[in-house]
């Protein structure tokens, strides 16, 4: 099950968000009803699934789920002179979570300076 706690950070509950996808409503009702069927005096999992849901919903569901890289494998390759390949997926994945974490817009310039900050050396 999910150990939610308040210490998560934003980029944690995107991250989590990110990862559930269409199943995150299942989730969310499989969660509250595990929590619900603890003892009335332990009530700190529901407490913790209604803050989960309240953070969830400030980040707004939908456009953490459906964030996509803005550069595509093509523009990556290019950036940085390579071959299609797995390493491709994984800058993407890289570059959205540069955006979920706020370290740079969801701009194409803005993914291509960092992947060549971040990949290419000085």
């Amino acid at each position: 099950m999910v150990c939610y706690t308040e210490e998560w950070k934003d980029s944690t509950v995107k991250r989590f968000m990110r990862k559930m996808g269409p199943l995150w409503d299942k989730l969310m009702l499989l969660l509250k009803a595990d929590a619900s069927s603890l003892r009335p005096e332990v009530h700190t999992h529901l407490k913790n699934y209604e803050e989960l849901l309240r953070r969830a919903e400030s980040i707004r569901i939908n456009e953490v789920q459906s964030l996509v890289s803005p550069l595509n494998g093509k523009e990556i390759q290019e950036i940085l002179g390579i071959q299609p390949g797995p390493m491709v997926g994984e800058i993407k994945e890289k570059i959205v979570s540069a955006i979920m974490d706020g370290h740079i817009p969801n701009t194409k310039e803005a993914a291509r300076e960092w992947v060549k900050s971040a990949f290419l050396q000085k």
